[in-house]
């Protein structure tokens, strides 16, 4: 028996995962929430609500761990495989223009075309400067129009384009 034609178990595919269940069959308790909430509150000794919320924001952190762990075994065996993983180091691209596909880059046309309008837009910046700065650039060039100005090129001591 193979697990495409066992269907008493579950609909799940991969072995070393917990199964995907819709009916919640694996995470059905009969003990009501409350019983479980008032056990707590009573072997921490606490008598209102106030230390209840301090007690929940001082152990957040385990009290969610615990919670994750919980539900996770109660479907299967806890994966731990995934978290003693070594994590890849994220990658931050230099700027627009970078063309490098670090390990998880993923391909489409329609990010492809994006990736290289966004690439092509960051080349079309022209420098900044005031009408002062201008008049002076041009006048120690003693041009009007060069390969970076647009305009036909004209020289100072005549009126004549070239």
């Amino acid at each position: 028996m193979s697990w495409g034609t066992c269907y008493s178990g579950s609909n799940n595919i991969h072995f070393n995962i917990p199964p995907i269940m819709s009916d919640g069959r694996h995470y059905t308790t009969f003990d009501p929430s409350h019983k479980a909430n008032t056990e707590l509150r009573d072997s921490l000794g606490i008598k209102n609500n106030y230390q209840y919320r301090q007690w929940l924001i001082n152990n957040s952190k385990t009290v969610t761990t615990q919670n994750r762990n919980l539900a996770c075994n109660e479907s299967s065996q806890c994966i731990v495989e995934a978290a003693q993983a070594p994590s890849q180091q994220k990658y931050l691209f230099k700027n627009c223009a970078d063309d490098s596909r670090p390990y998880g880059y993923e391909d489409s046309d329609l990010k492809n075309m994006y990736v290289t309008r966004k690439a092509l837009q960051s080349r079309l910046r022209a420098p900044i400067m005031t009408q002062e700065q201008l008049l002076l650039r041009r006048a120690s060039k003693c041009t009007v129009g060069d390969a970076n100005n647009a305009g036909p090129m004209r020289s100072c001591s005549s009126n004549t384009f070239n």
